[in-house]
């Protein structure tokens, strides 16, 4: 199958609106620490990635935005 491994499913963080989803505890990289990656999403009419970052050492972060980072109200006026 391949690929390598981010992380383990770890949490979701809900905070001033905002849904963060986290992994932890990856495969180790070469001379460094074990990977983990972290999906910051906003609100959109479609599930997408927007930006995909390497901020440290086999540390991840994603931006993705989709409907289920949107409050009900936005839901019922796109007919999500």
């Amino acid at each position: 199958s391949g690929g390598t491994q981010l992380g383990s499913w770890e949490k979701v963080i809900m905070e001033d609106g905002h849904r963060t989803l986290k992994w932890d505890r990856g495969a180790k990289c070469w001379n460094g620490p074990v990977r983990s990656a972290e999906v910051s999403v906003t609100c959109g009419r479609s599930t997408k990635i927007l930006s995909a970052n390497e901020p440290d050492t086999c540390r991840y972060v994603f931006t993705m935005e989709s409907p289920i980072a949107c409050d009900e109200q936005f839901k019922m006026n796109n007919s999500l």
